[in-house]
């Protein structure tokens, strides 16, 4: 959202307004809560398309957000944009935003908070299956491995192969993405603060006509 764009939004709100000013509350900023509407949508987009770049898509959980929700907290608005409050998603975002530390990686992802503990041998097996059944990519072929150097075997598909690469993941640590940060950096721009000065000078204006009506 930039200046032009809020600019389109506020006339268009005072367009529909014609000259009943008195339905405005003196309390109510509609302009700036349409626009906050409108960004936190623009804000869920990018995510969408960050994480489509990344290839960091999986499930498919992590493509679906919450409806971006603006609410009064004292003297201005809160917008919540993002993944609902204790889902399954804002539960684990994070470790794919900022990437996880492997057992025998740590060099990875350095500046990331988070690290997978070496008391366990591997990620649940289950959130690989998921990747595997969303990726484009198909395996063709895997070479025998030799495990703890003791059973060696052939890994033909299935559940060998999703606990190969679930142990491969927890050695080698999971890749930073950044797809939320970047999306905050994008959308909470210079470009935005115009935006809100925009629509708070409307908002300005539609209450003084309402006080001269």
């Amino acid at each position: 959202m930039n200046k032009a764009q809020a600019e389109i939004l506020a006339n268009g709100f005072l367009a529909s307004l014609g000259d009943n000013y008195q339905s405005v509350k003196e309390e109510d900023l509609p302009v700036i809560e349409a626009m906050l509407i409108a960004v936190g949508l623009d804000f869920n987009t990018q995510l969408k398309e960050n994480l489509t770049k990344a290839k960091a898509i999986s499930s498919g959980d992590l493509l679906e957000m919450s409806l971006p929700q603006v609410y009064p907290r004292g003297n201005g608005f809160v917008l919540e944009v993002g993944y609902p409050l204790n889902s399954k998603q804002q539960k684990y975002y994070d470790y794919v935003n900022k990437g996880v530390k492997g057992t025998k990686n740590n060099k990875s992802n350095a500046g990331t908070p988070y690290a997978f503990k070496s008391s366990k041998k591997s990620i649940p097996v289950s959130a690989v299956r998921g990747w595997l059944k969303t990726s484009q990519s198909k395996i063709t072929s895997v070479k025998k491995y030799t495990k703890f150097g003791v059973e060696t075997k052939a890994l033909n598909g299935g559940k060998g192969i999703e606990w190969a690469i679930a142990k491969g993941i927890h050695k080698n640590g999971l890749r930073a993405t950044h797809y939320f940060d970047k999306a905050v950096k994008v959308i909470f721009d210079r470009d935005f603060q115009e935006a809100i000065s925009v629509a708070l000078k409307t908002d300005v204006t539609i209450q003084i006509r309402k006080a001269w009506q």
